[in-house]
């Protein structure tokens, strides 16, 4: 029989660690979070493929709903479009940009709606098996297609080309250090392209199309980051005047929808320039935070909640929320394993321990449960959240109920020597 003292004192420890446990899930699910107002929602058009080949009435179309609503987009420009194919390698001629195409660009930017960047030189892959302009060639042919692309885009711009946006987004380190040497500041390509630590260069990549950027919307209002950056882009073919059959847009429905999020209060609409200035964390290390959780939520260890909030894949989080992330998973797991071993030990305190069959069971029968359960959740390596989370928990009530084992033990061998 224990005696009160001895209760109380269970009682007592077991209030304490329950306030604990649930400040933590408190802070977990962020309820204590005071809801912080969001600066703004940063949304990029990027428009690629511009071209002497490109269709100008669509583009046309484009600037003047993009300068009624005095907003400013991105467009990739080829500055030598190669004449064919551009997904044949072989030699083929190029077409630079015509007079008329070079003064619909220059007038959008004397009008402040447009800022150009490179998109390669002639858009044409140089390998038929992976899809990319660059990758794979030499410092100084790289550099000499991106020198002349960056030049015959300066003389008709008539100031300077910083950002460059790679054909099929595909590049290599030899183009980031490229970039570097002729100037480029501002790298756009997609979310999984190769850097480095040491690289200057800032990074918008692409997250979403038109037809995702409403969803895109919502979550980044769900997420915790307080100024989310979104980059849509989009070709003349996503359009069904362009493409009825591939295409995923009409223009009303496309100029509707940037109505629709120029009218939005917590919305500023960017070009790729303009976010350079306006956002401060969009180097290396918000790039590399953004593909490592990405790649760690493809585990598929992180529950929803987790998930939804810092693994969206509609826009790129602030580096800075690397630290909520950690802390709110290591909560997470900590929480079950400190919850599961306080509760088998009380128990074991007070039931299990008191007949040898139910103390061999409960210690026999812990260890075996816990081994069982954890070669069913690592045996094929594909761990899931609930696995692992059972897995924890059963490893604290393991724990719980052998330090309850070996607390007791050393416990009549003080009541023994004494006696």
């Amino acid at each position: 029989m224990f005696s009160k003292f001895t209760l109380n004192r269970f009682k007592n420890y077991f209030i304490i660690v329950y306030i604990i446990l649930i400040g933590c899930i408190i802070i977990l699910t962020g309820c204590t979070k005071k809801q912080v107002k969001k600066n703004k929602i940063n949304i990029i058009f990027r428009f690629d493929d511009y071209s002497a080949l490109s269709s100008t009435n669509l583009e046309l179309k484009i600037l003047d709903v993009f300068r009624k609503h005095e907003a400013s987009i991105t467009f990739g420009v080829i500055p030598f479009v190669c004449s064919e194919n551009t997904r044949n390698p072989s030699p083929q001629k190029v077409i630079p940009l015509t007079s008329m195409k070079a003064n619909i660009l220059k007038k959008a930017f004397e009008d402040s709606i447009l800022e150009v960047a490179l998109h390669g030189y002639s858009h044409k892959t140089n390998s038929a098996d992976y899809m990319s302009e660059l990758s794979g060639l030499d410092y100084n042919i790289q550099e000499d297609k991106l020198y002349k692309g960056k030049k015959n885009l300066e003389n008709i711009m008539g100031a300077g080309v910083t950002t460059f946006i790679p054909p099929w987004n595909h590049y290599d380190l030899t183009t980031l250090q490229v970039l570097k040497n002729l100037g480029f500041t501002t790298l756009s390509a997609n979310r999984d392209g190769k850097i480095t630590e040491e690289s200057t260069i800032r990074l918008l990549p692409c997250t979403c199309n038109i037809a995702q950027l409403r969803n895109a919307v919502k979550a980044a209002r769900n997420s915790p980051d307080d100024s989310p950056v979104i980059v849509v882009l989009f070709h003349e073919y996503d359009f069904k005047e362009i493409d009825d059959f591939d295409g995923e847009i009409t223009f009303k429905e496309f100029s509707d929808l940037l109505k629709w999020v120029k009218s939005q209060e917590d919305i500023r609409i960017l070009s790729i320039k303009q976010s350079t200035k306006l956002i401060s964390d969009l180097g290396t290390k918000r790039y590399m935070f953004n593909q490592h959780i990405s790649s760690f939520l493809n585990l598929n260890i992180v529950p929803a909640f987790l998930r939804n909030k810092f693994g969206n894949q509609y826009f790129e989080i602030n580096s800075k929320l690397i630290k909520i992330f950690w802390f709110q998973l290591v909560i997470l797991f900590s929480t079950i394993f400190v919850f599961a071993t306080l509760i088998s030990f009380i128990l074991y305190y007070l039931f299990f321990s008191k007949y040898l069959f139910t103390k061999k069971l409960s210690l026999y029968g812990s260890l075996l449960t816990f081994v069982f359960i954890s070669y069913y959740t690592l045996h094929d390596f594909h761990v899931y959240f609930k696995g692992l989370a059972i897995s924890i928990g059963m490893f604290g009530i393991l724990i719980g109920i052998y330090l309850c084992y070996f607390y007791l033990k050393r416990k009549q061998k003080t009541l023994n020597k004494y006696q």
